[in-house]
């Protein structure tokens, strides 16, 4: 059980601004922002993945959640800086570093457009290899 369950609980919800709140009420409890991303945030995604491998969540789902985890996260990474934060090293993806089918690149894709939040979109052919349910409730989500 993670010691934040209420940031935890917005971000499953992808509740982004009640994120970033938490997030900041958590600093000014004075816990440390490196306990915040590892006991909140990581925990969250880890929940996410359960879920979706459980086919509770969609992709839409996650792309919510991922989204106000990454809220949250522009809150605390100043501070991982000031508190001298090591980071742990970078994930390579693409030509020179883990291989993914074009399905899984498009899916990246999307996902980076959905967490920044853009004022326009522009995709091409975006649900083609997700089953019914999932466009289903892709299309709906974006609604």
């Amino acid at each position: 059980m993670s010691p934040y369950p209420d940031l935890v609980q917005a971000d499953l919800e992808g509740n982004h601004e009640s994120a970033a709140a938490l997030a900041q009420e958590a600093l000014a409890r004075e816990a440390s922002p490196e306990d915040i991303v590892e006991s909140g945030l990581q925990a969250t995604m880890v929940d996410v993945g359960r879920r979706y491998a459980d086919g509770e969540y969609f992709v839409p789902d996650m792309l919510y959640s991922a989204r106000a985890v990454n809220t949250a996260m522009d809150v605390l990474r100043p501070h991982l800086t000031e508190s001298g934060g090591v980071a742990l090293g970078k994930m390579v993806v693409g030509p020179q570093g883990v291989r993914l089918s074009g399905g899984q690149v498009q899916r990246t894709a999307a996902a980076r457009m959905f967490i920044r939040g853009p004022e326009l979109m522009v995709f091409d052919d975006l649900s083609s290899s997700l089953d019914v349910e999932t466009e289903h409730e892709l299309w709906k989500r974006l609604a």
